[in-house]
């Protein structure tokens, strides 16, 4: 007999957050005019209301990190599920962001 069937909630497999809303970061105007480029590490949690939480960054020249943070707390998910659908705080996310410096002088980062 399928759980269901006998009155207690079905089980699913759970779920990792999903990103709904991710805007980009901008390059910053004085990492440009210094020619800083590379990549930028972040980590963060999400609660089970799909926001950003304790973003941090371990690797990244500070100009660039402070760019990534201030974007990835803008970010929006659907949050993370449990076996039993219910929404939850998700396990600590990395992100891996790279800045590229064109040699025509714009720039943008990477996804």
């Amino acid at each position: 007999v399928a759980a269901d069937e006998v009155g207690l909630p079905m089980l699913h497999e759970a779920e990792d957050p999903r990103l709904l809303e991710h805007p980009a970061p901008g390059y910053p105007a004085a990492a440009v005019a210094g020619r800083i480029a590379g990549e930028v590490v972040v980590s963060f949690t999400v609660d089970s209301q799909g926001r950003v939480h304790d973003v941090t960054a371990s690797r990244g020249h500070p100009l660039l990190a402070k760019a990534v943070i201030d974007a990835v707390r803008r970010w929006r998910y659907l949050p993370a599920r449990d076996e039993r659908g219910r929404p939850v705080d998700s396990r600590r996310l990395s992100l891996v962001v790279t800045f590229i410096l064109p040699s025509d002088g714009t720039a943008t980062p990477a996804p």
